[in-house]
């Protein structure tokens, strides 16, 4: 499956029925515009969604040449991300980007990171406002306080879906994460 890929994006799906053919349409036709038609894939992981998500998955993967779905039984969105993440890598990119399928995030805020690309092997990007529920914003705020106490590292959302890291480097996380 080894190809040169300039980009992987990884998008994990659960329950998206209403605005996933948008944001796949939406990433798709920016990042062929923004790359300037280099070569890159869509790998969306259907964790299980319930409703018509894997329809028109299936219906979008014929239509369009660079959608990859993978379908997977529930197993949360951690699970999903990394299934994600090893499948990119079989693509051999020069980058992979994370980002959720809810669409809170704009493709046109892409080129903040992907600009900043030569500076680090792992970029994370940050929300302004964030649209989920009380209980995650307050996990949020616990997580970055551990950060800042345990770490010393100041991170405004290290669990961000936006999230740019260099093929290579990911290829070797991944030899190492449990």
């Amino acid at each position: 499956m080894s190809q040169n890929l300039e980009l992987a994006i990884v998008i994990p799906v659960y329950n998206e029925a209403e605005c996933i053919e948008e944001v796949i349409k939406s990433w798709g036709n920016f990042i062929k515009e923004f790359l300037q038609h280099q070569n890159f894939k869509i790998i969306l992981i259907n964790d299980g969604s319930k409703d018509s998500t894997p329809e028109i998955l299936n219906k979008l993967s014929i239509e369009l040449d660079y959608l990859v779905v993978i379908h997977q039984d529930n197993a949360g969105h951690g699970n999903a991300v990394l299934n994600g993440y090893n499948s990119a890598v079989t693509y051999n990119p020069n980058w992979v980007f994370q980002v959720d399928s809810d669409n809170q995030f704009v493709p046109e805020d892409f080129p903040k990171l992907w600009n900043c690309r030569s500076t680090s092997n792992f970029i994370l990007g940050n929300r302004e406002k964030r649209y989920d529920d009380f209980n995650r914003l307050i996990i949020t705020r616990i997580v970055r306080l551990l950060n800042l106490v345990l770490f010393r590292v100041y991170i405004i959302d290290s669990n961000i879906p936006y999230r740019l890291i260099k093929g290579n480097y990911l290829s070797k996380l991944l030899k190492v994460l449990p």
